[in-house]
């Protein structure tokens, strides 16, 4: 990536362009989202051991039986979005 690849989003003049703080709040939206996903899996995985849940369900509040379909839900996604060119552009640039 070149060192100044940054997108910055001008919001001066909000009569001109009225949405630029929509823009700013969905990639900082983006952003956080993005951490507490990894935080709460990376939590998760130190309940499990990958074949038991139910620490990892009783935790969380995880109806019973159900623990690894949750969990392979969001580390499926934690690599789908490190795998979106434009979902990490617009995390880590856009602003």
């Amino acid at each position: 990536m070149p060192a100044n690849d940054l997108i910055k989003i001008d919001n001066s003049n909000l009569t001109t362009a009225p949405f630029s703080n929509d823009a700013i709040n969905v990639s900082r939206a983006a952003l956080a989202f993005y951490q507490q996903l990894q935080a709460v899996t990376n939590h998760m995985a130190h309940l499990t051991d990958g074949s038991t849940f139910t620490t990892l369900e009783t935790r969380f509040g995880i109806p019973s039986g159900s623990g690894n379909t949750v969990y392979t839900a969001m580390t499926t996604l934690i690599t789908t979005l490190n795998s979106d060119a434009n979902f990490l552009a617009l995390m880590n640039r856009v602003g």
